[in-house]
């Protein structure tokens, strides 16, 4: 089953990005046997004075393939390392999800992300509605 791990916000200005820790993330999720990694992506949210963020104000996405019954385990992984390496200061996210359930409605979130203010409300409500683990961690 193909799932999508989404990170945002887990830097400051002295740290390595988000971008850097999905790759890391993405590789600790092989090295323990729980995914093959398919691939991580960049993507460019709303820049903003109105939104917090430490350079470029980006998400990062791991796009893994795992046993269906794996989902319990990769979250707990992506939890156990986010809260481990997120930097100080951060405002850390994931969000996992089986990648068939990403519905029209998904898609025109994200493309809203990239041009206008949402709120966790929203998102949290989507996320709901489409079955995904959506939680806040620092």
């Amino acid at each position: 089953m193909r799932f999508l791990i989404g990170i945002d916000d887990t830097d400051n200005l002295e740290s390595r990005g988000t971008g850097y820790r999905a790759r890391q993330l993405g590789s600790l999720l092989a090295e323990r046997g729980l995914a093959t990694i398919e691939g991580v992506t960049r993507h460019q949210l709303l820049v903003d004075p109105r939104i917090p963020y430490t350079s470029h104000n980006s998400s990062a996405c791991i796009a893994v393939s795992a046993p269906s019954d794996g989902v319990d385990a990769i979250v707990q992984c992506c939890r156990d390392y986010l809260l481990a390496e997120c930097a100080s200061g951060s405002d850390a996210g994931l969000c996992v999800g089986e990648a068939a359930s990403v519905a029209e409605s998904v898609r025109r979130f994200g493309q809203r992300a990239k041009v206008e203010l949402l709120t966790m409300d929203e998102a949290e409500i989507l996320a709901a509605e489409n079955g995904f683990h959506l939680e806040g961690l620092t």
